[in-house]
């Protein structure tokens, strides 16, 4: 493996959580987590042309987005697979909604949920690239 050296500083409070995770769990190398830490970055910012498929996480209050929610994953139904909806409470609401399309896309599909009124956090997972399939074959 080709490898560049980099120094990066952290704050040390930061530090010691990492330094405390990794005494836990026999993690041991802390290149090896920021390798991690990176790819994840990379993954959920990208915006390359590649086809993958992924988990968007959103908790919002249901009274504030629910229905802006629904327009926009309608407007956007060509990215969606399935959506799976978690009340938390009677006022919170978590969705995870399977997505596939360019990494680009559902990066800008996570923008715009992210925006929408009353979400209090989202996150794209990027599971896997997709390697040389027909994707109008596999779409709905």
């Amino acid at each position: 493996m080709n490898v560049e050296k980099i120094s990066v500083s952290v704050d040390k409070e930061l530090l010691k959580r990492l330094e405390e995770y990794m005494s836990r769990t026999g993690l041991g190398d802390r290149s090896r987590v920021v390798q991690l830490a990176l790819r994840d970055f990379l993954d959920e910012r990208g915006l390359g042309e590649e086809d993958v498929l992924g988990i968007i996480s959103i908790v919002y209050e249901e009274s504030l987005a629910k229905n802006a929610l629904t327009e926009l994953q309608h407007s956007l139904h060509h990215l969606i697979i399935s959506t799976l909806h978690v009340h938390v409470n009677e006022k919170v609401c978590m969705e995870a909604i399977a997505v596939r399309g360019k990494r680009k896309e559902l990066v800008e599909l996570l923008s715009l949920l992210s925006k929408t009124r009353g979400v209090k956090k989202s996150k794209l997972v990027i599971s896997t690239q997709i390697e040389d399939e027909d994707q109008d074959s596999q779409r709905v």
